[in-house]
Parts: structure tokens; C-alpha cells; sequence
């Protein structure tokens, strides 16, 4: 039936779902099958007003 399977996964419920119906399939037919795993980048956020001093504010009191 299928030779070669690839299978995309994400973490999600559904991706597993889906390789539990490719390692039935490539069991069924002998294939063998190839993954992938996707990461979402997310820069970090950081404080833009980290580090800045109200003016006239020299630190010392």
C-alpha cells in the first residue's frame, strides 16, 4: 500500500492521532515513516523602559 509515510507533528492532540494512524499504516504495509517537528518561534518580549530613570531622578535620595 504505502511505501514511504510523513507525518508533521506539533504537539497537538490531532498530530498524535495522526501518527497513530500512520504507524498503523506503514505496520499494515511495511513502510516506514519520516517526522517532523514543528517549534513556533516567539521573540521574548522584553520591557522597553527597563533601565530608564524619570527625568530629574539621578538614583539618589
Amino acid at each position: 500500500m504505502y511505501k514511504r509515510i510523513f507525518v508533521a507533528l506539533d504537539g497537538s492532540p490531532s498530530a498524535r492521532l495522526a501518527l497513530n494512524e500512520a504507524i498503523r499504516i506503514a505496520a499494515a504495509s511495511g513502510g516506514t515513516i519520516t517526522c517532523a517537528y514543528v517549534v513556533e518561534h516567539r521573540p521574548q518580549l522584553v520591557d522597553v523602559g527597563a533601565g530608564f530613570t524619570e527625568a530629574g531622578d539621578n538614583g539618589a535620595s
